[in-house]
């Protein structure tokens, strides 16, 4: 018997602290959680009648590292502080905090209440000076013990990880067989859906298309998941940008082991959520990052490529972004760069209904509030661009024709063998719910009509998936005869046709322009009435050139006084108004729109400003 225990302490209630770190030990390490429970035979033993014992276990399951989702901590302090404890009693400190904040807090609450603290080694008063001292250092030495146990085991799992040894979890596709090799998922539907997701994605461009495409043709996604009562288990579920995300940005497809792609950043941590915040690292920054490991879906460079578009796609996010082709007139959409800070410009709308399209470099005004560097009308630039884009096109205009087609009959080749695997998977499903209702007893009516039910609801899944396949089967073939090719070939020559036909939208105009251009400089030069366009080609060549700016008045243009003298000239010489005009459009001269000279706008200048 303790001589620091008093009828005052007695008097008090007696709370037995029981935790264990995770569920895991909770369900395997049970004799520590029995041993804990014995304590309260002690608190007995040391004079607290059995019903002013208390136990406190709803942590169970809940890390010491902070009193952040522990309830029960939170109430033993609560009682503490309001002076309902006498004792309280636990296996070791570690029991109570892993944290000298929580550890000494707790400890300034009982030395205020005057309650004692019981362990193993014995009872202890905080108010005296010896045991505050012993309590502090084995609240220290807890946490030392948790940060040398934490720094042991990284260093183990990073040394292991460095080697490519280290089991992570593999992602559905993958399966780890007994002797911890990686193969390929067996199940055939599962590897072709994978491909077929790998093979739509450089296709169409975007997560969103890719959605789109897959939910249009009715395909699921498998899944296999890493917890839970169906865990292993291969199950299908309707695809969502998230689930596609995932696939496309795990490197493990590719065949890499890659480790440490994430960290904690405590700025992004949310309240009361210890576990929150994390990033994901960029590639260079990862731990460890192995090529070749595993058998892979697609290539290396295929998922760099991937992850280049994903990150281009994001132009609300990232400025230097190409983002994705809009169905907005402005041709030069995240094309174009300010010739003076190099900077991406941005489009924007003007006029009653939104036809004015408008390129404007105003980043150093949003983020710094700084003046807008310049405005440029698309009107003034993209028939340039597109007069360019055309004329460098017609070379390889009956190679790209035919490519696109070959393309289209690919991709409807992939699709029927998708339609198929759906049936079979439908089918599948079918026949495994027709055996389970076949197999159970008659009287089992409440079964039986569940599993009629599941039976039913599979069956029409077969009937989906049969007239999705006929669908496919019945379109229109992309395969070429002779004679088609002949005509695809002849129709190719009339690009200009193709590319202002009606049915041909913005969105396909600009992911044309985007297969050879890699960007366009402007520059707005309003003191010459020009602006000045660079193209970079993929093919790293460079043209430049310029066009007239419009303008309310020929006062306005810079050229105008050598403009007014050649016309004068041109007229005193005896040249009438379609000659002069053929002489000023040689000269490089524009009327105020941008426009070669006609005889109609020389007889309009003559009228103004005087022959």
């Amino acid at each position: 018997m303790s001589t620091l225990i008093t009828s005052t302490h007695r008097a008090r209630r007696a709370y037995v602290y029981i935790r264990q770190s995770s569920l895991a030990q909770v369900l395997e390490h049970q004799e520590s959680t029995a041993l804990q429970y014995q304590l309260v035979q002690r608190a007995q033993d040391l004079g607290w009648a059995p019903d002013q014992v208390s136990v406190i276990d709803e942590d169970l399951g809940q890390s010491a590292t902070s009193d952040h989702l522990r309830p029960g901590f939170q109430q033993l302090a609560a009682e503490v502080s309001l002076g309902h404890v006498g004792l309280i009693l636990g296996i070791e400190v570690s029991r109570l905090a892993r944290s000298c904040a929580d550890w000494h807090r707790l400890l300034e609450l009982c030395a205020l209440s005057h309650t004692l603290l019981a362990d193993a080694d014995g009872v202890y008063d905080p108010n005296a000076y010896n045991d505050r001292l012993l309590l502090g250092l084995k609240g220290t030495l807890a946490e030392a013990e948790l940060h040398l146990l934490r720094g042991r085991l990284t260093a183990a799992r990073e040394h292991k990880a460095q080697r490519g040894e280290l089991a992570l979890p593999l992602p559905v596709g993958f399966l780890r067989q007994l002797d911890g090799t990686v193969t390929l998922d067996p199940h055939q539907g599962v590897r072709e859906r994978l491909a077929y997701v790998f093979t739509r994605f450089p296709q169409i461009g975007s997560l969103g298309g890719l959605l789109r495409d897959l939910c249009a043709h009715h395909l699921l996604l498998p899944l296999r998941p890493l917890s839970g009562p169906q865990r292993g288990q291969l199950l299908w579920r309707p695809p969502t940008e998230w689930a596609l995300q995932r696939l496309l940005k795990n490197p493990a497809y590719a065949g890499a082991y890659a480790y440490g792609k994430t960290t904690r950043c405590p700025e992004k941590a949310q309240p009361h959520q210890p576990r929150s915040g994390t990033v994901r690292l960029p590639q260079e920054q990862w731990k460890v990052l192995l090529q070749d490991v595993y058998p892979a879906y697609l290539s290396w460079d295929q998922y760099l490529a991937n992850q280049d578009r994903l990150a281009s796609n994001q132009q609300r996010f990232q400025a230097c972004g190409r983002g994705l082709e809009r169905a907005g007139q402005a041709l030069l959409q995240s094309l174009v760069r300010c010739g003076r800070c190099g900077h991406r410009m941005t489009v924007h709308y003007s006029g009653p209904h939104g036809q004015y399209a408008v390129y404007r470099c105003d980043r150093a005004h949003q983020h710094q509030g700084a003046p807008v560097c310049q405005t440029v009308r698309a009107s003034w630039v993209d028939p340039e661009v597109e007069r360019l884009f055309l004329a460098a096109l017609t070379p390889a205009q009956i190679d790209l024709a035919v490519a696109s087609l070959n393309q289209l009959q690919a991709q409807a080749h992939l699709r029927l063998r998708q339609a198929e695997l759906e049936v079979q998977r439908a089918q599948e499903q079918a026949d495994r719910a027709r055996r389970q209702y076949q197999a159970v007893e008659p009287e089992h009516r409440l079964v039986a009509r569940e599993l009629e039910r599941q039976w039913n609801e599979a069956l029409a899944q077969v009937t989906q998936a049969e007239e999705n396949r006929t669908r496919l089967q019945h379109q229109p073939s992309a395969t070429l005869t002779a004679e088609q090719e002949a005509q695809i070939r002849a129709l190719a020559y009339d690009l200009p046709a193709l590319w202002q036909a009606p049915h041909t939208t913005y969105a396909e105009r600009k992911r044309l322009l985007r297969a050879l251009l890699v960007d366009v400089l402007l520059l707005d030069e309003k003191e010459s009435g020009r602006v000045r366009l660079t193209l970079h080609w993929h093919t790293e060549a460079v043209t430049e050139t310029e066009v007239f700016r419009p303008v309310a008045r020929y006062a306005d243009r810079a050229d105008w006084p050598t403009l007014r003298e050649r016309c004068q000239a041109l007229r005193q010489a005896g040249h009438t108004a379609a000659e002069t005009a053929e002489q000023l459009n040689q000269e490089g001269f524009r009327d105020t729109r941008g426009q070669p000279f006609t005889k109609n706008t020389v007889n309009l200048l003559f009228r103004q400003h005087g022959g």
